[in-house]
């Protein structure tokens, strides 16, 4: 048997040997576990940082050819940087986990156990976050009950993209065509019964997050768009909602005039009156922008990602470029 360990990086080069020597002190003891496994391969997918990492992973295919290199010709997210692993390994079973050891390697021990009693999906539950300040905590926890309550397809709470996953979903995962990938919310979709390790996501040691707000509001809008249409079914139940407000209002001011009531209406009434429905009103074209603007990525069929170089994978020319 083969296993797989899947990796994006981007600017890593202060920690990059530190994860590639924890990745395989953890291979050693699954060995172990189970002597079926024999093979390895460490596929590191590069987005395009300007440092010294896809150098030093250099550096370490030529000590360890079971090292790989993945070149993405720019930033195309981590998401697609986590689907361009998936279409390139080869092994048995893969480990997807981060780059940046806050996702610790030993607990891939864990989960192999849990394959080993027959789960195809297991996955990694954080139960704490170490190095999080508090709004940060606060928002991951929102984004969670937001998503689950607005979901067709909820996914499970405090898991990210550490997981464990046989062959047979990798190949299920390859097969969706859509362009802007969400992995752990696919993984969700699948099914297939998946079981949980229960971790401390550690804080980084060493270089420095490009996780910042904004990435994580765009990683939540786009689990949301990719897996509900309740914000547009929202916009329909306030539009109506206004209308029968407008209805009543209008009845209102009717009756009124029939029994020659006067009455004043007052500027600042109708000035926020307006703000209000004019803000919701461009809340409402911004969603549906969102869902015009995936399905227009969809429509040009352009590829997912696009590879700059490969390095380990005998002169492989890699299909993930072609949708």
């Amino acid at each position: 048997m083969k296993l797989s360990f899947v990796s994006p990086v981007y600017f890593e080069e202060e920690i990059i040997e530190d994860t590639y020597s924890e990745l395989k002190k953890t291979f050693n003891k699954l060995k172990e576990l189970d002597p079926r496994l024999t093979e390895v391969e460490y596929v590191f997918v590069n987005n395009h940082s300007s440092d010294r990492t896809c150098e030093l992973i250099k550096k370490l295919h030529l000590i360890d050819p079971s090292v790989k290199l993945i070149r993405l010709s720019r930033n195309f997210g981590f998401e697609t940087a986590y689907s361009c692993g998936i279409r390139n390994v080869t092994g048995d079973v893969v480990i997807m986990l981060d780059g940046d050891l806050q996702d610790p390697p030993h607990i891939a021990i864990d989960m192999y156990r849990k394959y080993l009693d027959g789960h195809q999906v297991v996955l990694g539950k954080r139960i704490k976050r170490r190095g999080r300040n508090f709004i940060l905590k606060i928002m991951y926890k929102l984004f969670y009950k937001v998503m689950n309550k607005m979901s067709d397809s909820p996914i499970f709470e405090d898991v990210g993209e550490f997981k464990l996953v046989d062959k047979k979903i990798v190949e299920l995962i390859r097969d969706f065509k859509e362009t802007d990938k969400f992995i752990r919310g696919l993984v969700a979709w699948l099914g297939y019964d998946p079981v949980f390790v229960e971790y401390v996501r550690e804080e980084r040691k060493k270089g420095k997050t490009s996780f910042n707000f904004s990435r994580l509001f765009s990683v939540a809008l786009d689990g949301i768009t990719s897996f509900s249409t309740a914000p547009l079914r929202f916009f329909s139940y306030l539009g109506g909602t206004i209308s029968a407000m407008s209805l009543f209002a209008a009845i209102y001011v009717i009756v009124k005039k029939l029994l020659d009531v006067d009455f004043p209406w007052g500027f600042p009434t109708l000035f926020v009156a307006i703000l209000f429905f004019g803000g919701m009103n461009l809340i409402g074209i911004g969603v549906i922008g969102e869902y015009v603007g995936r399905i227009f990525r969809e429509v040009k069929n352009r590829p997912e990602f696009l590879i700059e170089y490969m390095i380990g994978f005998d002169d492989k020319i890699s299909e993930a470029s072609d949708k």
